[in-house]
């Protein structure tokens, strides 16, 4: 059926024997009873650039975001009732708050965005712009005078919208959600064999006058280190239980103190509590020890990539991360070029299927390469600019090139 009946069609003799063309092209018995994506001739005369002052656009844009939000959902719900279910004995068992299970959904969900919203996105553009070709409506349209590249422009709009949510996602909300969700995975998902392996693990630190921090791991809901050593030298050594690094003055508690000569050490002191006006700590080797650069946000990651005291090493993973972060929300728009030309052409039998499945399994894909790159740059196998941007740049290259030379 003929779905879109532009207004300016009717405006003289000439533009009705078009429209009337254009019905019997499109097998349009009567436009009176059909749905109506209408145009405003007044503002289509006028050249109104003013966003989303045309009715069409706002129909397109309401029928997006309408679709996305139902997939967004679903997906959503479905990682709820999947990861809930198999949770269920730790939180019937532990007798978790309502106000702790929101939390910690909310904080899941910052977590699965970065790849919920683009496989939201292409799906929201598969159905619509499929929709708006078997029903006739594109071709409609097009008739009207409206270009491909214009039919567009809801689509990147809602794209860029999602894609600076991104960013702020990964500058804001990250960062906190890692506390969060590493808090209540270790009071109510770890069991014993867990916190077993996790006592046998030995961590280090070195700081800024050449000392070393040795602990075994660190509690970030409360901010401290346990069971630490703090080697000054090889004749004195502390011992200290719980170890405060953040506060003004670094606190220790159950500290020992033992001292050394001619290969023996011996406890010299014991303190219940003690500070440490001695201890400095770098700020940026201090995040980096005790939260991944994977978890950090983007302001981090620049602060710590512009500085040149890190090894080669260090170098690459805070390289790879921020590139990640980076290039990951680009796949809203590549969500929007990548299906759209297989949704627009004038076909007898549309393979909406096929479409479907390509999309898909493309944004599926196109992660994967992003993950497999983000190993490879993190382990130096590859540049962190050749792994994360290298995948980025040829697959936008090669679906935006049918775009810009789209009429």
């Amino acid at each position: 059926s003929c779905d879109v009946i532009p207004r300016c069609l009717l405006r003289s003799d000439e533009s009705r024997k078009l429209l009337r063309h254009l019905r019997d092209a499109v097998s349009c018995p009567s436009y009176h009873h059909n749905r109506a994506v209408v145009l405003d001739a007044k503002s289509y005369y006028k050249g109104d650039r003013m966003i989303f002052s045309k009715i069409w656009e706002r129909y397109v844009l309401k029928e997006i975001l309408k679709i996305f939000f139902f997939f967004l959902a679903a997906f959503y719900l479905l990682f709820i009732f999947i990861d809930y279910s198999t949770h269920t004995k730790s939180f019937f068992l532990f007798d978790t708050p309502l106000k702790e299970l929101v939390q910690y959904y909310l904080y899941q969900f910052s977590y699965r965005v970065p790849i919920l919203i683009p496989f939201a996105i292409v799906l929201a553009v598969i159905k619509v712009l499929c929709s708006l070709n078997v029903n006739r409506e594109l071709l409609a349209l097009q008739a009207g005078g409206i270009s491909i590249k214009m039919l567009m422009r809801p689509f990147f709009f809602v794209a860029v919208i999602f894609m600076l949510s991104l960013f702020f996602n990964y500058e804001y909300i990250i960062p906190k959600a890692t506390l969060h969700l590493q808090v209540f995975e270790d009071d109510y998902f770890n069991d014993p064999a867990d916190k077993k392996k996790l006592a046998l693990s030995v961590n280090d630190l070195i700081l800024p006058d050449n000392s070393k921090i040795i602990y075994q791991n660190y509690d970030p809901a409360h901010q401290r280190f346990y069971d630490v050593y703090w080697v000054r030298s090889s004749s004195d050594i502390y011992r200290i239980k719980h170890l405060l690094p953040y506060e003004a003055t670094p606190r220790g508690y159950n500290v020992s103190h033992f001292t050394g000569d001619d290969g023996f050490i011996t406890q010299e002191e014991r303190f219940l509590e003690m500070l440490f006006p001695d201890m400095h700590f770098d700020e940026e080797d201090l995040r980096s020890s005790v939260i991944p650069y994977k978890e950090q946000s983007i302001s981090q990651l620049f602060i710590a990539d512009a500085e040149d005291k890190a090894s080669p090493e260090k170098k690459a993973q805070i390289k790879t991360a921020l590139f990640l972060k980076l290039a990951m929300p680009l796949m809203c728009i590549l969500a929007v070029i990548g299906p759209a030309p297989f949704c627009i052409r004038f076909r007898r039998d549309l393979p909406v299927f096929f479409i479907y499945t390509l999309g898909i399994f493309g944004i599926l894909g196109f992660k994967t390469i992003i993950d497999a790159g983000f190993v490879f740059g993190d382990n130096m196998v590859v540049s962190p600019l050749i792994a994360i941007w290298g995948p980025v740049i040829a697959t936008l290259a090669f679906f935006s090139r049918k775009y810009f030379i789209a009429r």
